[in-house]
C-alpha cells in the first residue's frame, strides 16, 4: 500500500541477459504485524484517485492552480509580470495578462469540532 513516507523501497535489478528481479528493501525496522508500504510517488489526490482509486485525508502533495489577473496600467502590469518565474504568465483572448500560480494545502481534522479545516500556505509561483 501507498504511504508518503513508506517502510520499503522498490528497485528493478537487471541480471545477465534480458531478465531481472524486482527487489523490495526495508527502509527501517518494522514490527512483525506492521504493514509494508511503498510510495506511489509525489501525487495529489486527483492523480491518486484517477490512477489508483483512493485519496488521502492528509495528502502532502495536494495543490491547485489559480489564474490571477494582473491589473493596473500597462507599465505596472509588465513590471508585475517580469517579477514572476518564466512560463507563469500568458495573454488571454481579450489581450489581458494573467498569472498562473499554484499553491499547496493540507486538510486537518479536529476531534473537538468534528470538522475539517483547510490550511493554505502562501502562494508560490
Amino acid at each position: 500500500n501507498h504511504r508518503s513516507e513508506p517502510s520499503c523501497s522498490l528497485a528493478f535489478e537487471p541480471m545477465l541477459g534480458d531478465s531481472g528481479e524486482l527487489v523490495v528493501r526495508l527502509k527501517h525496522t518494522v514490527d512483525a504485524d506492521e504493514q509494508l508500504t511503498i510510495s506511489y510517488g509525489d501525487k495529489a489526490n486527483d492523480e491518486l484517485i484517477a490512477q489508483y482509486g483512493f485519496a488521502l485525508l492528509h495528502a502532502p502533495h495536494e495543490c491547485a492552480v489559480v489564474l490571477l489577473p494582473l491589473v493596473g496600467d500597462s507599465s505596472l502590469v509588465m513590471q508585475k509580470a517580469s517579477l514572476l518565474p518564466p512560463g507563469t504568465t500568458f495573454v488571454n483572448d481579450a489581450g489581458e495578462i494573467r498569472a498562473c500560480v499554484s499553491f499547496g494545502w493540507c486538510l486537518t481534522s479536529s476531534a473537538e469540532t468534528d470538522s475539517l479545516a483547510l490550511n493554505a500556505p502562501q502562494l508560490t509561483p
